[in-house]
């Protein structure tokens, strides 16, 4: 089937029908090879985290969008510690998609997806499993990140703190208050806990068993292309160099001085049209040439949106929080440009509020990504819950961007005593 697939891409890209920026035939091929390797072992770690095998299978899609841009970046991961940093990806984006609350469809209670958290309704888990997929549930998110890299991935607290940005030290104490809630209320039955070797080795064994039913049949390659058309577009200089890369085959073939003519035009259509739209754009000629879609008529709702906290940056004694958010759904809608940003606890509970700011909603399409900056200025209370999070309000819409992954940053120092202030940058692409 893949040969035959293969055969049919070749057969249309030499009729000039193929789509998007040409990709290297190795490079494609390695990913694929990536894939087999990997995939199963990415959707059970994110099936641990997620608690579904259809969120599990999700998570691991978009990790691999994810590892497609890094892989073929400038600065692409280091080649020696491959593997452990696509568990890490799928760990984040598990834990991505469980924070949101997401649950595909077909996960309904007593079916093959089931969630842990309903496992007592699943007819399909045996006791065994069952009493595993509880204790596992009971575990917030942060724990059971490192439970699914130690235990399905086998990194060892290094590992797990460097694609998780823990130091390592915490990592070792979260896996020994782990180990000690479980046997110390004798949650899994049978385990041995003469040494704690023994118990680790019976306990990774189970919850590969248990993460089994999050392994599907796949095709690499089309794993593959999803992820790379889920990519950002080709830049006008990659159209135009993969431009060239096919008039320089062809030159070989034909006359030369017609190779050239057609290398002009292309040059011309590609450069010369977008260089005149933003030279008459910056002096309001010709500003509407690329309207903006007016197809989004309806403001988003909640369960459309996938808000993430990508990382806090320190600033003085203030934080400041990069957020993004994804469009989750098949259409098209609005969210309000400047909603009123929150800091709150792991509780949600409200440590500083800012203000609704009068704005204009702004577009997000399906699967597009609007950013923002939050900074947060002068906490004087009582140390917070962590890991603190930003919340945003407008109207009847709340998002909650949970950081990737565990983190004790964002809470700023007492600076005058106030109630403390909290803003953000409008949304942009």
């Amino acid at each position: 089937m893949v040969d035959e697939k293969r055969e049919e891409g070749e057969n249309t890209a030499e009729t000039g029908q193929a789509e998007g920026p040409e990709i290297d035939p190795a490079q494609l091929a390695a990913f694929e090879a990536l894939i087999a390797a990997n995939h199963d072992d990415m959707a059970r770690v994110a099936f641990v985290i997620s608690e579904g095998p259809g969120p599990a299978q999700d998570a691991v899609r978009s990790a691999w969008v994810t590892a497609w841009r890094a892989l073929t970046s400038p600065t692409p991961p280091a080649a020696g510690r491959l593997r452990e940093w696509l568990l890490g990806l799928a760990a984040v984006e598990g834990r991505h998609l469980a924070d949101t609350g997401y649950r595909p469809g077909d996960d309904a209670p007593g079916g093959p997806g089931v969630s842990a958290t309903q496992a007592s309704a699943a007819r399909a888990y045996k006791s065994d499993e069952l009493e595993l997929a509880n204790a596992l549930a009971a575990l917030d998110g942060p724990d059971r990140m490192i439970v699914a890299l130690r235990y399905v991935g086998g990194l060892d607290a290094e590992s797990i703190g460097r694609e998780l940005s823990i130091p390592e030290r915490a990592v070792l104490a979260r896996i020994a208050r782990v180990l000690k809630s479980l046997v110390g209320e004798d949650r899994l039955a049978g385990m041995p806990s003469q040494t704690v070797a023994d118990y680790e080795g019976a306990l990774s064994e189970r919850i590969r068993d248990l993460t089994s039913r999050a392994v599907v049949p796949l095709d690499p390659e089309d794993v593959a292309k999803a992820a790379i058309e889920a990519g950002p577009e080709a830049s006008v200089s990659e159209q135009a160099e993969a431009w060239l890369r096919k008039l320089y085959e062809l030159s070989r073939r034909v006359d030369p001085r017609v190779v050239l003519a057609i290398a002009g035009v292309v040059l011309f259509v590609l450069i010369v049209p977008p260089f005149l739209g933003g030279l008459l754009g910056g002096i309001g000629i010709g500003s509407n040439a690329t309207p903006v879609p007016n197809d989004a008529k309806r403001l988003c709702a909640p369960d459309e949106l996938a808000a993430r906290l990508d990382g806090w940056e320190s600033n003085g004694g203030d934080w400041i929080a990069s957020v993004s958010v994804r469009n989750v759904a098949s259409g098209a809608c609005l969210i309000d440009n400047r909603p009123q940003p929150s800091l709150i606890d792991r509780s949600r509970n409200a440590l500083i509020t800012g203000q609704d700011a009068s704005s204009d909603s702004v577009r997000i399409g399906p699967g597009d990504v609007l950013q923002t900056k939050v900074q947060v200025h002068d906490y004087c209370g009582p140390a917070p819950e962590q890991p603190v999070a930003i919340a945003f309000r407008a109207a009847t819409l709340t998002l909650v961007a949970q950081p990737a992954a565990y983190s004790t940053s964002g809470v700023p120092s007492c600076a005058g005593g106030g109630s403390g202030s909290i803003s953000m940058q409008p949304w942009s692409h």
